[in-house]
């Protein structure tokens, strides 16, 4: 990443890059979908977070989508007794949180979860708002019905 091949990788010449040293205390932002790379000089403890909000929300639920389409056929070839067990053991949660926090992520979708991360993000701008809901609602117009769809597989394959 740090040397790339650039007969191999062509399209690379085409990418912006920043570069940059950060010193003690210093945090760096990098938003969502944003391809980046660290090359520590020495010693270095760092602090990742992951968060959603309405500038990336869509992507989000893309992601979601995704990865119960990958887990869903793991679920189905396990015997019924033991799928609860597993996803509670693996997130380590409670059985009964397993299937509340399936429910919470179908709510991701519903239009009043939606106006909330706009409002927070937009914090009282409505042109911001504006904005942010044209660009939301193709994604979530998009992944809602199989979201729906995906949890409610889940669900049944864990009763």
């Amino acid at each position: 990443m740090f040397k790339p091949d650039l007969s191999q990788f062509p399209q690379l010449r085409k990418a912006r890059l920043f570069e940059g040293e950060q010193r003690e205390g210093d945090i760096c932002f990098n938003p969502t979908q944003c391809i980046h790379a660290v090359h520590n000089t020495r010693f270095t403890v760092s602090l990742t977070h992951n968060y959603v909000d309405a500038t990336n929300l869509g992507d989000a639920l893309a992601d979601v989508v995704e990865t119960f389409e990958e887990d869903l056929p793991m679920l189905a070839e396990m015997k019924r007794k033991d799928r609860l067990e597993f996803w509670s053991e693996m997130l380590q949660v409670e059985q009964d949180t397993v299937c509340a926090s399936l429910l919470s992520v179908a709510s991701l979708v519903s239009a009043s979860v939606v106006e909330s991360a706009v409002e927070t993000a937009a914090r009282g701008d409505d042109q911001c708002a504006a904005l942010l809901h044209t660009s939301l609602a193709p994604h979530i117009t998009a992944v809602r019905p199989r979201l729906l769809e995906l949890v409610d597989t889940f669900l049944e394959q864990l009763m």
